[in-house]
């Protein structure tokens, strides 16, 4: 089971992950006029990893066996 510190080190890439399936699922459920905020919300996941970029580059260190290295 990996640790609370490999997890955060592959932070960035869950947050884009879960947000970008939220994007494609709502794709079809929203109609037209709602479309750009599909846009909004795919702006707020770029944010969101940018944010957790930061906090992983803080903690060198490699995750799951060296398959993930952040070097800070």
């Amino acid at each position: 089971m990996p640790d609370s510190a490999q997890i955060l080190r592959l932070l960035p890439e869950i947050v884009l992950s879960l947000f970008g399936t939220l994007v494609m699922v709502l794709d079809p459920l929203t109609g037209e006029r709602r479309k750009g905020l599909l846009g909004v919300l795919a702006l707020v996941a770029i944010y969101a990893a940018w944010i957790a970029t930061l906090i992983s580059y803080g903690r060198p260190g490699t995750a799951f066996f060296g398959m993930i290295v952040i070097d800070g």
